[in-house]
């Protein structure tokens, strides 16, 4: 190759392939598989709870948790997902297949990070949730809206009645 650098690895004109080259999907297949191999068998014990991240993406973050997740664990949890919220400003992925017994802060410490990615713009989607959490997440909603020129209301309260005058 004239003028050129020569890399014998490559064909000319060939540039090498970036760990980003693959569609999104197969990326986030890969890194649910990576973290289903880290989180396997090994950490669904009564031991302490494991968690594993993989970078997907450019702003896209898939997140494991394995074995049985206590309050300290999940207030832990909470922090981290606090520290990596941007690495997952367009897409977050949280796969708990091995998940064991969790305590219902759990719930509380998924829905928040929903929450916070949702209003950031990023996708969010949760994986193999055991049903018990599922139901808490899915009856998770606002306890009181504010009005802006009124005060709170209660969502459950039947709406106001207006009058004809």
């Amino acid at each position: 190759m004239a003028g050129g650098v020569s890399d014998p690895d490559l064909e000319p004109g060939v540039t090498p392939v970036s760990p980003w080259a693959a569609g999104l999907s197969q990326r986030r297949r890969r890194a649910l598989g990576e973290i289903a191999a880290e989180l396997g068998p090994a950490h669904r014990s009564a031991g302490p709870p494991a968690v594993a991240l993989r970078d997907f993406g450019p702003g896209c973050l898939c997140l494991g948790i394995a074995g049985p997740v206590d309050r300290p664990a999940a207030e832990r949890l909470q922090a981290m997902l606090g520290r990596v919220r941007v690495h997952g400003r367009r897409e977050l992925l949280i796969t708990l297949t091995a998940l064991g017994p969790w305590h219902p802060h759990l719930a509380r410490v998924l829905a928040h990070a929903r929450i916070q990615h949702l209003v950031d713009g990023a996708s969010v989607e949760l994986r193999d949730l055991p049903e018990a959490l599922a139901a808490e997440l899915g009856s998770a909603r606002p306890t009181s809206f504010r009005d802006v020129d009124g005060p709170p209301v209660d969502p459950r309260a039947a709406p106001p009645r207006e009058g004809i005058g």
